[in-house]
């Protein structure tokens, strides 16, 4: 992954990632986080690769919308 390019990002940039997820580790995130500039995140602690859409659904678009806003 070619990390440093975010440091150009100059946009809000909204970061969802679930503490639970076996795909991507939580861990393993942090230095992307780290480097952007202008970042909103949620990490729901049950939240994983499949029920962020599904089981949080209803979360998840309350948090879009606050950050559209």
């Amino acid at each position: 992954m070619k990390i440093n390019k975010v440091n150009y990002i100059q946009c809000p940039i909204f970061v969802v990632h679930g503490k639970m997820d076996e795909t991507v580790f939580y861990k393993d995130i942090n230095e992307l986080i780290k480097r952007i500039q202008l970042i909103y995140t949620w990490f729901p602690k049950k939240g994983n690769e499949h029920n962020i859409f599904n089981e949080l659904k209803e979360k998840f678009f309350n948090k879009i919308k606050y950050f559209l806003n």
